[in-house]
């Protein structure tokens, strides 16, 4: 399928398909886009995207991705439209500014089957603490040594402008997604979630996800779960917090038979799943994180004890 185009200001015809770009040429494509793709990340760490204040970056990521030839839509957080969702979390933001970015860049279905993909990342960033702790201004975006400097530069402008303009290479390249290929940006990340989940409500939904955090270049897969200890205030029936406690009711017996704490065991028992590399806390309160440390010291639960709290939290006991 061979078409001409005009990209950037310089026409040029390339064929379409869909067959995967070698990786040479890939390279080749990042290193030629390099300078746009430093400049494009130092402009979003210029841009100060504290809490309530992500608009101006999320414009510049929203004109980029509509030069991309992108179906791009954007959403307003509105908590009224939030607050009767289980996965809401008010975080004491504003309740009806805040801006998404989503974009779509439509698969030609040569392929059957159900396997669009979603490329994820966040734009508000935690304060930059004290000025005078930084070499630079936090904002500055310097590029140093191969390095750019600036609060947010690592999480995540750098992850989101990786995603960006791996679809400019693939388009540079003449390939063409066979499935549905969607980028979003959103808010609140460091506060609860509540732009991410104003993109699913609204529809932004994909088949797999990568969410492009720093991980040093790693793939990470990962599995969120709970395992609920305990209850602070009264919820309904259907309330995952509450499905999740009553899910874990065995686990609790197991760690009260035992005589240790639920904490304590159901870390030992996350450390002890094959292929488990690392475990992410998300403790409450100081008691929790000892509790943490001590399982670690603890060592790996043994293959008969691992098995049964397997059996007794998937239901099998």
């Amino acid at each position: 399928n061979l078409r001409s185009k005009d990209f950037l200001g310089i026409t040029q015809t390339e064929m379409t398909t869909d067959l995967t770009p070698s990786p040479e040429s890939i390279a080749r494509a990042v290193d030629d886009l390099r300078p746009q793709l430093t400049a494009f990340l130092q402009a979003l760490v210029r841009s100060p995207s504290l809490p309530n204040r992500e608009g101006p970056v999320q414009a510049q990521i929203a004109e980029k991705l509509g030069a991309l030839g992108l179906e791009v839509e954007t959403f307003i957080t509105r908590f009224d439209e939030l607050a009767g969702h289980p996965a809401f979390d008010d975080d004491g933001f504003s309740p009806d500014s805040r801006v998404n970015v989503a974009a779509r860049w439509p698969g030609t279905g040569a392929k059957n089957g159900h396997v669009s993909l979603l490329l994820n990342g966040h734009v508000d960033v935690v304060s930059p603490g004290d000025p005078a702790l930084w070499d630079d201004d936090p904002w500055s975006g310097s590029l140093r040594d191969g390095r750019i400097f600036g609060r947010g530069a690592c999480d995540m402008k750098a992850g989101l402008t990786a995603g960006i303009f791996a679809i400019e290479v693939l388009q540079r390249l003449g390939y063409r997604p066979a499935h549905d290929l969607l980028l979003s940006s959103v808010i609140g990340e460091e506060s609860g979630g509540v732009g991410a989940l104003t993109t699913i409500v609204h529809g932004v939904r994909a088949d797999a996800v990568v969410v492009l955090e720093p991980t040093n270049g790693a793939i990470c897969p990962v599995q969120a779960g709970a395992l609920t200890d305990a209850l602070d205030r009264p919820l309904a029936d259907d309330h995952p917090e509450m499905v999740d406690f009553r899910r874990a009711a065995p686990l609790r017996a197991i760690a009260a038979e035992l005589g240790v704490s639920t904490a304590r065991l159901a870390h030992r028992y996350a450390l002890s799943m094959a292929g488990v590399d690392t475990v992410v806390l998300g403790v409450k309160n100081r008691a929790e994180l000892q509790d943490c440390v001590a399982a670690e010291a603890d060592g790996l639960l043994d293959a008969e004890l691992s098995a049964r709290i397997d059996r007794a939290v998937s239901g099998g006991e």
